[in-house]
């Protein structure tokens, strides 16, 4: 029996060497989560930010065509020829704006759909962590 108690004391020993390295390398997963999560939110805001932009610029366009689509009612010859080349111009640019937003829209949301699935696997990480 006087074999049993240092024999405990050496497993206790043990458990906490053990533990502590694996908790740290616990701690380590989770803030390199947070770290990449982080990333990922600031790479949303510049999608956000982005599309914002593209809206501007479209409702910009839109008014500017407005303005030249009047001009064009009273303009005759070389002024018309102008007018319409601008409108065209703006025409095509509204095109491209359009087709573009949709993929930068979807990209978006696949990235806000992977910073929600990551967010829930920090939690977990740092529930794991702290243990039941």
């Amino acid at each position: 029996m006087s074999h049993a108690l240092p024999f405990t004391l050496l497993l206790a020993v043990l458990a906490v060497t053990v533990a502590a390295p694996a908790q740290a390398a616990s701690s380590a997963v989770c803030e390199a989560m947070l770290t990449d999560i982080d990333l990922a939110r600031a790479s949303l805001h510049e999608y956000d930010r982005a599309l914002a932009e593209i809206d501007a610029e479209r409702r910009d366009l839109v008014a500017a065509q407005s303005g030249v689509d009047r001009r064009l009612v009273g303009a005759h010859g070389r002024a018309m020829l102008q007018l319409r080349a601008q409108r065209d111009g703006m025409a095509l640019e509204l095109t491209l704006i359009d087709s573009l937003r949709p993929d930068i829209a979807s990209q978006a949301a696949a990235l806000r759909e992977t910073i929600d699935h990551d967010e829930r696997g920090y939690i977990a990480c740092i529930e794991a962590e702290l243990g039941p």
